[in-house]
Parts: structure tokens; C-alpha cells; sequence
């Protein structure tokens, strides 16, 4: 298990990778003749997986419109403390 060279593998591969290279190496003395065999599973909720399916477009009009909604907000909360 190698990290990725300019990061074309996810970032909890590579910590993997880099915890697990270490450990292996520096600190047991092994060497490059190591089978590995693994499982790996990421857990996500339901918003999550929905975010992860948007495109860039879908996810920017949804970052601008939880941005409008928060100014919308922002300007109730003035009128009813500061007005």
C-alpha cells in the first residue's frame, strides 16, 4: 500500500496507507513482500449521500440559497430587536 502520488486516491486511504506504511516498516522491520487484504467501509447519512450526488452546479445553488435564507433571517432578527 502506497499513498497516492498528488492525491489521485481519497484522503483516508492515504492516512491509512501512510499510518500503516510506518508501522509495518519502521517499526516491525518488515519489508515490500506483504500481502494485504482489507475491508474498507465509509458510513454516511442520508444528507450526505444526496450532497454527494448533487453536481457543482446543484450544490451551488443550494449553498447560495441556505445563504439567502440566512440573510432573510439575519434582517427578521434585526427588526424585531433593533428596529
Amino acid at each position: 500500500m502506497n499513498a497516492s502520488k498528488e492525491g489521485s486516491r481519497s484522503i483516508d486511504n492515504d492516512v491509512v496507507s501512510i499510518i500503516s506504511g510506518f508501522i509495518y516498516h519502521d517499526i516491525a522491520g518488515g519489508n515490500d513482500l506483504m500481502k494485504v487484504k482489507g475491508n474498507w467501509n465509509n458510513n454516511y447519512s442520508k444528507g450526505e449521500i444526496e450532497w454527494l450526488g448533487k453536481t457543482d452546479e446543484e450544490k451551488l445553488e443550494a449553498i447560495e440559497k441556505g445563504m439567502k435564507d440566512i440573510g432573510e433571517k439575519l434582517k427578521e432578527a434585526k427588526k424585531k430587536w433593533i428596529d
